[in-house]
């Protein structure tokens, strides 16, 4: 499991089928092991079905080496490290219902810190 962890330091969450292939055991296998870091060691917590990362107590043991994002509100600076944004990944990063992720980047348009560009849903930094 070493090498999942590693695998999802770089990508914030890992898929259940993308750490059995890291792993090289069978799907049903990485899923006890990924159920048994989310219910007992309090480890991994489950993003959405078949998706885990890592809950915010491992975050804080990392201090800054990396971010945790779930649960806090969006970072602006977040778009100055990438070219844009999407609300559903506004949802996925933050742990926001789609409502909440179209309240805050709406907040955020009227105080003309990002824009959309055009009808894409892809929120940029504004220059």
């Amino acid at each position: 499991m070493c090498i999942i962890t590693s695998c999802q330091l770089l990508e914030k969450s890992i898929e259940s089928s993308k750490a059995a292939e890291v792993a090289q055991i069978n799907h049903q296998s990485v899923i006890t092991v990924l159920n048994n870091l989310c219910q007992k060691k309090n480890i991994l917590q489950r993003e959405k079905r078949n998706s885990y990362m890592f809950t915010h107590r491992i975050y804080a043991e990392f201090d800054d080496q990396i971010e945790y994002t779930k649960d806090k509100g969006f970072d602006v600076d977040y778009l100055s490290k990438n070219e844009y944004i999407t609300r559903s990944e506004v949802e996925r990063l933050c742990g926001f219902s789609s409502a909440t992720s179209k309240r805050m980047l709406k907040s955020l348009r009227d105080q003309e810190k990002i824009i959309l560009e055009g009808k894409s849903s892809k929120y940029k930094l504004r220059k």
